[in-house]
């Protein structure tokens, strides 16, 4: 486990502000392939026996290139060869390697970063093929090459060097003695990793080994390389450039090489600032590849199981579509730890906002029982596998601090506290791996949009502008007339087509609170009778439970939002919040949860909106902004008067809430009353 100080944590808040955008631009001028469907091969079930390579030029010659071919069809082996090369057999992730040098040569190859497709040619210094003077009659030690859909970021100084990246994908050492050829893919075990300072750039050095080694490999980790041979590769690494009269190379350190574990994050670091700057966002989904769902799932049947709560299967659904990318699974105790002291967690060398613990509990009987799994099938409350967890870590749930730190309170009466005192003694954590898209068969799946079916719906529709509004409540006219003048804001400003994303939370909530098909009715009708004006509107559910935790809640709320493309977030008087269980009095004070996402260092890029408090006009007869001069005019309907009014079946005043809308409520209502 990566080890955290000041300096980490003021570096990766430092890297936590630099928007994707940043990224795209440090980008610049990189081949990226095509995203239009049928423009480019099919790799949703990527398959390494299709692979080949098509040579254009003469070898030794400038002009030579070697592209790398799926099916026949040249692919980028930078950006379209998939980052994850599937399990091993102890449960760890394996990665693809790109042969670009192979041990014993001494051509300098590597993945050219901007020609189309990524081929591999020979590095050049003024006009001149390069080669490696260093002990030329050796060439390079190992088969070297890179890790695919890496990056190593040039303008984020990273902790453990004081230095930026190298602007490359990040560099492997593949032990193996026997030679790979040149633009070779292969899976391979990460097992080591050094960090090389060259001309005062970060340059990693991950080792790895041939995934198909015989089981256990020869080489599991770090310690399994002789120390003779890491001795020749540093001294190797520090010395080869002043055979073209430079002088010594630096590393970061302490000219340690580190275990499997830590460099295993490392390559995780440099695939996220990848995804970045390749995607510009990131999301990142955790469902397996389509094609090896059926044998995983088969697989999963033999391992030790625990079962979902319906609230960790909402977390499932969210982690599954990236809403709380880049967590990549219920948390470890670190990431647990960090949510809940710091509201963020450190993933790929970033601080991220992440404020609310997702987390998975156990009992001890469970703790038992999954003792030493490297990996544990997780069963959706109807017993139905739903994923796969690995090497999880368990931990103990501490459930006053975790409901103190979360809510600011212990009392029971607050929902979400009582689930959590009821819960397990333990928490288990780990990444996870979805096998099946969670579906609900409740009539209301197509709303359920995933950040990137969202991303691209806004794209379709033109969108300059996204303005997200949470809501767990049915919508009034005065949430509509604020709707209408942030559009007309955002078209001040310069908007040419603002879009508005209504967007109901529709995991757990508290048992007063509306259902989701309920709420969800009455969106659809007022949608259809058209109270938001002419503004485009998307309604899309947020998967999300509900946990009332107030300031802390509204962060969550907004950085999921940040991954669906909402640009702007509209936030009220007390988002997230209720009543005290044990006091006539609120949790939360109303404009604290604004002030926490204003301050809130991870969620800059997200513009929020001014809320104004709308009440009935009755002068007007309709939903009007508050105007103090003529404060007799205006009257509130409470939550409470409304819920009243639907319970008798009465007709609120002219212009409160759209007619048919209000149907639905008074018809939910009057079911309850009938109960």
């Amino acid at each position: 486990m990566r080890q955290l100080n000041v300096l980490t944590f003021v570096v990766g808040y430092v890297a936590s502000w630099l928007s994707a955008a940043g990224d795209a631009e440090v980008g610049k001028g990189f081949y990226i392939p095509s995203t239009v469907t049928g423009d480019r091969p099919s790799l949703a079930a990527f398959d390494l026996a299709k692979l080949g390579t098509a040579d254009e030029g003469e070898q030794d010659t400038l002009s030579y290139k070697r592209f790398i071919t799926y099916a026949g069809q040249k692919i980028s082996p930078w950006h379209e060869v998939p980052f994850e090369a599937g399990v091993g057999p102890d449960g760890e992730k394996l990665l693809h390697f790109v042969c670009e040098i192979p041990v014993g040569t001494n051509a300098k190859m590597e993945v050219n970063k901007e020609n189309e497709h990524n081929p591999i040619i020979q590095d050049t210094k003024k006009g001149k093929l390069r080669y490696y003077k260093y002990n030329p009659e050796v060439g390079s030690l190992v088969n070297y090459g890179a890790i695919a859909q890496t990056w190593e970021h040039p303008e984020l100084k990273h902790p453990d060097t004081g230095v930026g990246g190298d602007n490359d994908p990040i560099d492997v050492l593949q032990m193996n003695p026997e030679p790979c050829t040149v633009g070779e893919v292969m899976a391979v075990r990460v097992i080591g990793v050094f960090a090389l300072v060259d001309d005062g750039e970060t340059d990693w050095k991950v080792l790895v080994v041939r995934a198909d080694e015989k089981h256990p490999p020869i080489m599991a980790n770090v310690d399994d390389v002789p120390q003779s041979k890491k001795t020749e590769l540093i001294e190797w690494f520090r010395r080869y450039k002043t055979a073209e009269g430079k002088g010594l190379n630096l590393f970061g350190l302490d000219e340690k090489i580190m275990d499997k574990d830590f460099a295993m994050g490392v390559c995780e670091e440099t695939h996220l600032h990848w995804h970045r700057m390749r995607h510009g966002h990131l999301v990142m989904p955790l469902f397996a590849p389509e094609h090896a769902r059926a044998d995983l799932l088969q697989e999963a049947k033999m391992l030790p199981a625990l079962m979902l709560s319906e609230e960790e299967l909402q977390w499932v659904h969210t982690l599954a579509e990236g809403w709380a990318s880049p967590l990549q699974g219920f948390m470890t105790e670190n990431q647990y730890l960090q949510s809940l002291h710091y509201e963020h967690i450190f993933v790929g060398g970033e601080w991220v906002p992440m404020p609310v613990p997702i987390v998975k509990s156990c009992s001890s009987e469970d703790k038992a029982r999954i003792a030493g799994q490297k990996r544990i099938a997780l069963q959706g409350p109807d017993g139905e596998v739903v994923a796969l967890l690995f090497s999880p870590e368990v931990y103990e749930h501490r459930k006053e601090e975790r409901a103190a730190r979360t809510f600011g309170i212990t009392a029971a009466g607050h929902p979400y506290i009582d689930m959590i005192m009821s819960a397990g003694d333990w928490l288990v954590g780990g990444r996870v791996q979805v096998l099946r898209p969670i579906v609900y068969n409740d009539g209301m799946d197509q709303y359920r949009l995933t950040p990137l079916q969202l991303r691209a719906k806004f794209q379709e529709l033109g969108a300059d502008a996204v303005f997200a509004f949470q809501l767990r409540n049915p919508v009034h006219n005065g949430h509509a007339l604020l709707m209408q003048d942030t559009a007309e804001k955002l078209k001040e400003k310069g908007f040419k087509r603002p879009v508005l994303w209504l967007s109901p939370l529709g995991g757990w909530t508290k048992d007063d609170d509306v259902p989701l098909s309920v709420r969800m009715e009455q969106h659809r009708a007022i949608i259809k009778n058209g109270v938001f004006g002419d503004t485009p509107v998307v309604l899309a559910i947020f998967p999300s439970p509900m946990l009332y935790a107030g300031p802390r809640e509204v962060q969550w709320h907004a950085y999921a939002r940040l991954q669906g493309g909402a640009s702007h977030y509209i936030v009220g008087r007390d988002p997230a919040g209720m009543k005290h269980p044990a006091k006539d009095d609120d949790i939360y004070q109303m404009w604290h949860g604004q002030k926490m996402l204003q301050m809130s260092p991870g969620l800059q890029q997200m513009k929020l909106l001014p809320f104004n408090f709308a009440s009935y006009d009755e002068k007007a007869g309709k939903m009007a902004f508050f105007d103090p001069r003529r404060k007799e005019d205006f009257v509130s309907i409470s939550g409470s008067k409304m819920r009243k009014l639907a319970r008798e079946g009465k007709t609120p005043p002219p212009g409160f809430m759209d007619p048919e809308g209000w149907s639905i409520l008074v018809k939910y209502y009057q079911s309850l009353a009938a109960q």
